[in-house]
Order: C-alpha cells, then sequence, then structure tokens
C-alpha cells in the first residue's frame, strides 16, 4: 500500500556502493553521473546542492546516498542547463542529442508498472482480489481491482460518478481497501519519517528546513521534531497528498541536509 520512488532507492541502495566498489577495484578516485545536481566543498566539507538548471534539478532523488561518497562523487552536468547540455551532444553529434527525454522506470520499458508487477511476483500479485472502495464514514461505495493499482491522490480510475472528484486518501492492505474522500481529505500538517539520511553534520532537534515531498513540487518550510526516538515532520502550510514511501527531502538554500521515507500523517 505504499508507493516508493525506484530512482531513490536505486541510487541509495545499489547505484552509488556499486560505483564506488568497482573505482576501488580499478584504483579510482572519484565516480561520474549524469544528474543535474552539484557538489561543492564548504568548510572542508562536501555538500550536496542543487542543479542550476530548476527545471531539471535531481538532487531530490539522490538524498539517500551514503554522506561519505560525496567527496568522491562528480557530476558533470550540475553547472548546466539540459539546453546546454542538449547543444553540447548536437556539436559532438551524439546519437542521443535529440532523443526525446524518458520519464519511465528504467526497468519498466512500457511504464506499466502494473504488468511488471505481475510478471515480477505473480504468486503474491494472485493473491490479491478486488476490494471495497469506501468513503471517510466506512460507507461502501463500490468494488476496485485490487489496492495494488491504486496510490494516494489517484483520482482515474476509481469507477465512481461523483458531481465532485473524489480521490484515494488511503490505502489499507490488509484488508484491500481503499477510502477515498475530497481533495480537501488529501491535506496533511505532519507526517512520521523513518529510514533517515544525512547529508550533513551536527543536526538538533528541533530543526527547521524546506521539505520537499515529491519530485516536482516546490520546497516549503517545514520543522523537523524527535519525540522518543520518533522523527516526525510539521509543515507550515498543510500539504496536498502526502503519500506513504515516498521521499521527503530537506534543503536548506540550495544545500540538501538530507532525507527520510513518509510514513503515516
Amino acid at each position: 500500500g505504499r508507493t516508493p520512488n525506484p530512482c531513490v532507492r536505486c541510487n541509495s541502495l545499489v547505484k552509488w556502493d556499486a560505483f564506488i566498489e568497482q573505482a576501488d577495484k580499478l584504483g579510482a578516485e572519484f565516480i561520474a553521473t549524469g544528474h543535474y545536481a552539484q557538489v561543492e566543498s564548504i568548510d572542508g566539507n562536501s555538500v550536496l546542492m542543487k542543479g542550476k538548471d530548476s527545471h531539471k534539478d535531481q538532487s531530490y532523488v539522490l538524498w539517500g546516498i551514503p554522506s561519505n561518497t560525496l567527496k568522491r562523487t562528480i557530476f558533470p552536468l550540475g553547472n548546466l542547463t539540459k539546453k546546454e547540455v542538449r547543444k553540447i551532444a548536437k556539436e559532438n553529434n551524439f546519437e542521443t542529442a535529440d532523443i526525446p527525454e524518458s520519464m519511465e522506470i528504467c526497468f519498466v520499458a512500457d511504464n506499466n508498472y502494473k504488468r511488471f508487477l505481475r510478471e515480477y511476483s505473480p504468486n503474491e500479485m494472485s493473491k490479491i482480489g478486488k476490494g471495497e472502495i469506501i468513503d471517510d464514514k466506512g460507507e461502501v461505495l463500490g468494488e476496485h481491482s485490487g489496492y495494488t493499482n491504486y496510490t494516494i491522490g489517484q483520482r482515474k480510475g476509481l469507477g465512481l460518478s461523483n458531481p465532485e472528484p473524489r480521490y484515494v486518501s488511503k490505502i489499507d492492505p490488509v484488508k484491500n481497501q481503499i477510502k477515498i474522500g475530497k481533495k480537501s481529505s488529501l491535506t496533511k500538517n505532519k507526517c512520521n519519517i523513518a529510514d533517515l539520511n544525512w547529508l550533513v553534520n551536527q543536526v538538533d532537534f528541533p530543526c527547521k528546513i524546506q521539505a520537499q515531498i515529491r519530485y516536482n513540487s516546490k520546497p516549503v518550510e517545514a520543522l523537523i521534531k524527535e519525540d522518543n526516538n520518533n522523527i516526525s515532520i510539521h509543515f507550515n502550510e498543510p500539504q496536498l497528498a502526502v503519500t506513504p514511501g515516498q521521499s521527503v527531502v530537506f534543503y536548506r538554500e540550495n544545500i540538501v541536509l538530507g532525507g527520510g521515507i513518509i510514513g503515516s500523517s
């Protein structure tokens, strides 16, 4: 019932570790990737920064990389815009110079994650049948095709007719049940955070930051609190569709402080 970000998981748990391991085998000091981000040295510490191109900045998907790898990481495209990169590629007759951008998951070429899940985990998927669609009061409104086909904030594919649009506001994988409500039901003032990764030293709570809850959203002012080892983030303004499993990334201006995985609201 959660909605993970494959790019974040790959960078955090696979790519950087594998790159560094291979670099060590080759005796290479640095690794380099084509992400639109930058690494700068501040007071002798390597710090992850947003890329120059604000429309293509990819620092959001890099919050989970090991902090000790920053000093060995180079982002050659970080101080360029996408337009400038295209121009360089054309001048050098690269075959990829005019290829359209891909927004799909790299290991799901047709972008059909439902098909991928059926093929990758057939036994688990075969056990998930149709389930109930309920409203905020628990009243059954209809039937859905299986909770894996939905995410928080989804409006299409519900098969319901209402004068005012309804959105998925909660997913219960145990009951195979999805709850829907008006758009107002999607706004949250806070959420819990798990799997924190800090890219800077000496973080004290409560901590004022700018928080970004999805790749294409704008950072907003927020406060991170710790209470009995429970970490939560409190937004200055209510946020729409705070989705469990997605990443929340912490910024201070252009510096990436770290991030975590969104839990319950």
